[in-house]
C-alpha cells in the first residue's frame, strides 16, 4: 500500500537534472508525485520494440504443441491480480470460443503459488472448458516468441498502474496480434485503430463482446494486425 501511495524513488529524482519516461501517463504521474520539482523537465521516449517479420506461424505452433486449427487467445506475463486474469478466464468461458472445440485460452507466464495463483487455478477448474485453458508456467525467450507467433488474439489487461509500460502489450503489437486491452495507465494511449480498447472499469460482458467480435471477424483482425505493426 505504501508503494502504491508514495513515490519510492524520490532520492533519485532529487539528484536528477530531468526525468525520462515511456508514456504521457507516466509523465503526468511524475509531475503529480514530484510537484516540488515543478521546473524539472520531463521527457517522453517510447519503449522500443522491433517489428517481427518473417514469422512462421505453423512452425511456432508445432514447437509449442498447438493444433493448426486452434483459435488461440493468449495473455502474457507474470500471474498476478493486476493482470485481471480471473476476469479474462470468466469472459473467455462465456464467449463463443469456450463452446468450440478449437477454442484455446493460454496464460503464458509464471505463477508463484500465492493465493491469487491458487484462486486463478480454481477459477479455471470451474470453467466448463477447463481442459482448453492452460497456464504455461515460465517459458524462455524463444518459447515466448513462439507463443506470440501462435496466437490469434491477445488480451493484456490492468487493474492499476504505477507508471509502468507493458512490454508484453507492445510485443503483441510488434508481432501483429489483434490486441484487446483496457484503458488503464499507458495502455489507454494505444491508437484505437491498432488495438481494441475497452473501458478501464469494464464489465465482463464488454470483454466477452470484444472476444466474440474479433473471433467472428477475420477482416477486422487483419486490419488490427497491420495497424499494430505500423
Amino acid at each position: 500500500e505504501i508503494a502504491r501511495r508514495y513515490a519510492c524513488h524520490s532520492q533519485v529524482v532529487d539528484e536528477a537534472n530531468g526525468v525520462i519516461v515511456h508514456s504521457a501517463f507516466a509523465a503526468a504521474l511524475a509531475a503529480q508525485r514530484f510537484a516540488c520539482h515543478a521546473g524539472m523537465p520531463i521527457a517522453r521516449a517510447a519503449l522500443c520494440r522491433a517489428v517481427e517479420t518473417g514469422v512462421d506461424r505453423a512452425a511456432a505452433r508445432a514447437r509449442v504443441g498447438i493444433d493448426a486449427d486452434a483459435f488461440v487467445v493468449s495473455t502474457f506475463g507474470f500471474v498476478n491480480h493486476i493482470k485481471l486474469l480471473r476476469e479474462l478466464v470468466e469472459a473467455w468461458s462465456r464467449s463463443r470460443l469456450a463452446a468450440k472445440r478449437e477454442g484455446r485460452l493460454l496464460i503464458v507466464g509464471q505463477g508463484h503459488g500465492d493465493r491469487y495463483h491458487l484462486e486463478l487455478q480454481e477459477a479455471i477448474a470451474r470453467s466448463d472448458a477447463a481442459a482448453r485453458i492452460a497456464i504455461t508456467g515460465y517459458v524462455d525467450d524463444a518459447a515466448m516468441a513462439d507463443y506470440f507467433a501462435a496466437t490469434d488474439v491477445a488480451v493484456q489487461l490492468r487493474s492499476e498502474s504505477r507508471g509502468e509500460t507493458s512490454g508484453a502489450a507492445l510485443d503483441c503489437l510488434a508481432f501483429g496480434l489483434p490486441l484487446i486491452t483496457n484503458g488503464c495507465g499507458a495502455l489507454a494511449e494505444f491508437p484505437r485503430d491498432a488495438a481494441v480498447v475497452i473501458a478501464r472499469e469494464f464489465a465482463i460482458r464488454d470483454l466477452v463482446a470484444a472476444l466474440d467480435d474479433l473471433e467472428g471477424d477475420a477482416a477486422a483482425r487483419d486490419v488490427l494486425a497491420r495497424n499494430a505493426r505500423d
